[in-house]
């Protein structure tokens, strides 16, 4: 089976852990508001507003926002697609331990947020290709019970006897 390689548009050794936690968070700010602010940006990270202009400062002169004292944030192309690539990391770990490990919800978004930033290209595109294998497979996907571990789920969708954690 072929894994579909997707670019990756700066690798991680380019930005900081921070600094894509910016760029994460300005995306998902203008996807709902069209534009961030600053303020915006410091709420929705828990930071100062003087770590904000900072790097907002950086991620400017790095051509990956578009920034000026007291006007709106948006992201530059540049800054969408490697923004794109932090999301999706994300989502890919957060779906591995919350679909396919079962883990908590809330603990698995915070353990992918942990993990996102360190995971090489190479790793993450093959762990998106075996959570999409797990979830494509005939047998729909796999079951968790504290009782048997982990199993792939019967071709009749019958669950294990065991209550699920």
């Amino acid at each position: 089976m072929a894994v579909a390689k997707t670019p990756h548009p700066v690798s991680q050794a380019h930005l900081s852990e921070s600094l894509e936690d910016y760029l994460e968070a300005i995306m998902h700010i203008e996807e709902e508001k069209r534009a961030a602010r600053p303020k915006d940006i410091a709420g929705h990270l828990g930071v100062s507003p003087p770590s904000v202009t900072a790097a907002l400062q950086n991620l400017g002169a790095r051509g990956l926002v578009n920034y000026h004292p007291y006007d709106l944030v948006t992201l530059t192309p540049r800054g969408r697609r490697v923004a794109r690539d932090v999301i999706r990391r994300h989502e890919g770990l957060r779906r591995f331990f919350a679909d396919i490990l079962r883990i908590d919800e809330a603990e698995a978004d915070r353990v992918a947020c942990d993990m996102e930033h360190a995971i090489p290209p190479q790793v993450m595109d093959r762990l998106l290709a075996f959570i999409d294998f797990v979830a494509e497979s005939p047998h729909g996907g796999i079951t968790w019970s504290p009782g048997t571990g982990f199993g792939l789920r019967s071709l009749d969708g019958a669950q294990p006897d065991d209550d699920e954690d």
